[in-house]
């Protein structure tokens, strides 16, 4: 699963052999059940004595165009010696690929190591994800050389096919022990993060593009939530980090993602 948008989600495949890979998309629509044939089909040749020949990822987002009505996706493929991404944008309208320019910040994993093929949220013809500038991991104590002026939100528009870059909260001003999220809750953007291991904080884009429009919106502490974290180890330490996934439209209810280990759904009084 690469993307959801307007209620479809968008599903990346593969097949290779030695001297070829296939590289396909297809839109599943989970009401219908119904799946969509092929699209966005590349074939990639490869030296077949080449054992390294397909160790690389691509990584794909999935949004919606408001302006012309028409989905589209992005493939980025970030070249690691050159430390940037080719990155091509496909139109469900023509079927094309076409090239456009490479983003000017990579988005956080994108050395491609994760399992997952999906980068950023998307809101309002525009797909945003979260950024270091001169990093692209955040493992380890490789964190402890990043400072929070790096963190930056970079958003890609859709209509414009262009990206903007905006900053985080004023008070955001301590590196966080785990990664950091940006997320979608109530049609604004949201970034949320651990705060000195007590705290999980939310906060909110009121008015989406504007960097003083940020708010606080919940500040909820572990205690709270009854989580009882062995902090001395150092993968829980690094991994203590929700995702919010939902919220209700009458703003009482949460959603929260804990690391794939579980789903906590909070009470907002």
């Amino acid at each position: 699963m690469v993307g959801s948008c307007n209620g479809l989600i968008c599903l990346a495949g593969d097949y290779f052999i030695r001297e070829y890979k296939d590289h396909w998309l297809r839109l599943w629509n989970p009401a219908t059940r119904t799946t969509s044939p092929k699209f966005g089909c590349v074939r990639e040749f490869r030296n077949p004595l080449d054992i390294f020949a397909y160790d690389h990822r691509y990584k794909y987002i999935f949004g919606w165009d408001e302006s012309t009505d028409t989905y589209k996706v992005v493939a980025s493929e970030f070249k690691e010696p050159e430390m940037r991404s080719n990155v091509r944008i496909l139109s469900l309208a023509d079927n094309v690929w076409r090239k456009i320019e490479s983003f000017p910040v990579e988005p956080m994993d994108s050395d491609y190591s994760s399992e997952s093929d999906y980068v950023g949220m998307y809101l309002k013809s525009t797909i945003n994800w979260l950024a270091i500038r001169d990093k692209l991991w955040y493992i380890g104590d490789d964190y402890k050389n990043i400072n929070v002026e790096q963190f930056v939100i970079v958003s890609l528009d859709l209509i414009t096919e262009t990206c903007n870059q905006y900053l985080l909260p004023r008070d955001f001003d301590e590196v966080p022990p785990a990664q950091p999220t940006v997320s979608v809750l109530g049609d604004c953007l949201c970034f949320s993060y651990c705060y000195k291991e007590t705290d999980f904080v939310i906060w909110k884009m009121e008015n989406f593009g504007v960097d003083d429009s940020w708010i606080q919106f919940l500040k909820i502490s572990y205690y709270s939530l009854q989580i009882d974290y062995d902090y001395s180890d150092e993968y829980i330490k690094y991994h203590l980090n929700f995702v919010p996934l939902f919220l209700s439209k009458d703003g009482d209810t949460l959603v929260l993602d804990c690391s794939r280990l579980f789903i906590e759904q909070l009470r907002i009084s």
